[in-house]
C-alpha cells in the first residue's frame, strides 16, 4: 500500500510541477495552491504539501529525467530534522546567610593561665595557673591592677554548683581538711561565677 501511496504521489505531482510554487522551503508550513496544486520546489527537492508541510518527493533532477521518459530510482529523502530540545530554566539563584555567634562559655573561663583582678580596696588579684579542682592551681599576686605580677602564695579553687559542692571537693584536695569556702567572683569578678576559694583547716591556728 505505501508503495501504491507513493507512487500515486509521484505521478500526481509530475501531473502538477509545471505549475508547482517556487521557492518554498522543506519542512516548512504549507497551503495548496489556489487552483488546488499541492507541488512545490526549493530549487533542489520537489516537494508536496502534505499535512500542512512541505515534504520531499524526489529531486528536481529525479523529475527532470522521469519526464524525459527515463528510469529513475529516487533517492532516499530527507528525514524531518529533529527540533531542538528546549534548555531547561536555569534555577534561580539562592542566597545564604551565615551568622556567626561567638559565645565565652563557663569552660573557657576556667583557661589556665588567666589573671583574675581584684574588686576588693586593698585586695590582691588572683592568677589562675593550673587546672579547676586541682590543688595549689591559684597564685595570690603581689599586684592589684589586674596584671598579676609578683608572687605572694597559693591558693587552691574549685568549680562547683554551689556551696556544699565547693566544700566537698574542697575537701578531697586538702590534706587537713577544708575549713570553709568562698565564691571567687566576690573578690575577683573576672572569675567564673562558679569558682570557690578553699580554705584549709589549721589545726594549730
Amino acid at each position: 500500500m505505501k508503495k501504491l501511496a507513493l507512487a500515486a504521489t509521484v505521478l500526481a505531482v509530475l501531473a502538477g510541477l509545471t505549475a508547482c510554487q517556487k521557492d518554498v522551503a522543506m519542512w516548512s508550513a504549507c497551503q495548496p495552491a489556489a487552483d488546488g496544486n499541492p507541488t512545490g520546489t526549493d530549487g533542489t527537492y520537489v516537494l508536496a504539501c502534505r499535512n500542512g508541510t512541505w515534504e520531499p518527493v524526489m529531486t528536481v533532477k529525479e523529475w527532470l529525467d522521469i519526464s524525459s521518459g527515463k528510469r529513475v530510482t529516487i533517492a532516499p529523502l530527507p528525514l524531518r530534522p529533529t527540533p531542538p530540545a528546549t534548555p531547561a530554566p536555569a534555577p534561580a539563584p539562592t542566597t545564604t546567610s551565615t551568622t556567626t555567634t561567638t559565645s565565652t562559655t563557663v569552660a573557657d573561663r576556667w583557661a589556665a593561665p588567666q589573671c583574675w583582678d581584684t574588686t576588693d580596696d586593698g585586695g590582691l588579684d588572683l592568677a589562675l595557673v593550673g587546672a579547676r579542682n586541682t590543688l595549689g592551681n591559684a597564685r595570690y599576686a603581689a599586684s592589684s591592677d589586674g596584671s598579676c605580677t609578683g608572687d605572694v602564695g597559693a591558693l587552691t579553687v574549685v568549680e562547683a554548683v554551689d556551696e556544699t559542692a565547693a566544700l566537698a571537693v574542697c575537701d578531697t584536695l586538702l590534706s587537713s581538711g577544708v575549713f570553709f569556702v568562698l565564691p571567687v567572683s566576690q573578690s575577683w569578678n573576672t572569675a567564673p561565677a562558679d569558682g570557690w576559694v578553699c580554705f584549709e583547716y589549721d589545726p594549730g591556728g
